[in-house]
C-alpha cells in the first residue's frame, strides 16, 4: 500500500472546517455556517496547493513551504538544524508531503526534507537536484513495503526515491533516479509492487509509467 499526501488543492476539509488558499493568504471556515475562524496573510505565490498535516496529534497546515497551526492560523516557523540559528527557505512551488512516524517529508526544487514540525526543525536533508530552474517539487508518497518515498520532476523529466531508515532519516546511498519522459508533479501511484507516474502537460499528458520496484529504474 501506500500512504499519499491526498489533500493537496486550493481547499482541503478537516476536523469540521474547510480550509482555503489563494497566493495572499489562508483562511480556516466552520462547515456549519462557514463563517471565518481565522486568516493568515503572506506570499503563498502562484501555485499554492495546502494540505492538512496531523504530527503527534497536532494539526498543521502546509501551503508553499510555510506552516500554519490548524487551530488558531499562527505561522510556524521551520529551521534549518536544531541550534535554530536558520530559517527554511526554498523553492517550494507545487509541494506536499507525506507524514511518517510523525517526520513530515517534502520536496523543494533542489533537496527533500524529513521534517520535524513539532520541534520546528529539519532532522536531515538529502539533494537530489543541481537545476536552479524549473519547478522541479511534486508530491511525495511513502511505501511501507520499500521504506521508500517517492516523487517526480517536471522539468528534469525524472523521478527519484530514497530510502527512510528507522530513526526517519534517509539511509545512506540509497537516492535513486529514473527518466521517465514525462513532466510531471504529480503523485506516483503504489500498487501491487509498481510505481505508476502520468504526465501533466503537452504532448505526453496522459503517457503513463510504470515502474517495478524491485528491478528500479526499469520501464514497463
Amino acid at each position: 500500500g501506500s500512504n499519499a499526501s491526498n489533500q493537496t488543492d486550493y481547499l482541503c476539509i478537516k476536523d469540521d472546517k474547510l480550509y482555503v488558499s489563494t497566493k495572499d493568504n489562508v483562511a480556516a471556515y466552520s462547515l456549519d455556517d462557514l463563517s471565518k475562524q481565522w486568516e493568515t496573510a503572506g506570499s503563498f505565490g502562484q501555485y499554492h496547493p495546502l494540505q492538512h498535516l496531523t504530527v503527534d496529534g497536532k494539526g498543521y497546515i502546509w501551503c508553499s513551504g510555510k506552516v500554519i497551526d490548524a487551530s488558531n492560523g499562527s505561522l510556524v516557523k521551520i529551521y534549518k538544524d536544531s541550534e535554530k540559528t536558520e530559517e527554511l527557505n526554498g523553492f517550494f512551488a507545487w509541494s506536499s508531503g507525506a507524514v511518517v512516524n510523525n517526520i513530515f517529508y517534502v520536496t523543494d526544487r533542489n533537496n527533500i526534507y524529513a521534517i520535524d514540525l513539532s520541534s520546528g526543525y529539519i532532522k536531515d536533508f538529502e539533494n537530489y537536484s543541481s537545476t536552479t530552474t524549473g519547478n522541479t517539487s511534486g508530491q511525495v508518497v511513502y511505501d511501507e513495503a520499500s521504506k521508500r518515498l517517492y516523487w517526480a520532476s517536471k522539468s528534469e523529466l525524472k523521478m527519484f526515491s530514497v530510502k527512510v531508515a528507522e530513526d526517519g532519516l534517509f539511509a545512506d546511498e540509497t537516492l535513486l533516479t529514473v527518466e521517465t519522459v514525462i513532466n510531471s508533479v504529480n503523485a506516483p501511484v503504489i500498487y501491487d509492487g509498481s510505481v505508476y507516474l502520468v504526465g501533466q502537460g503537452g504532448s505526453k499528458a496522459m503517457l503513463l509509467r510504470r515502474f517495478l520496484i524491485m528491478t528500479w529504474p526499469q520501464i514497463l
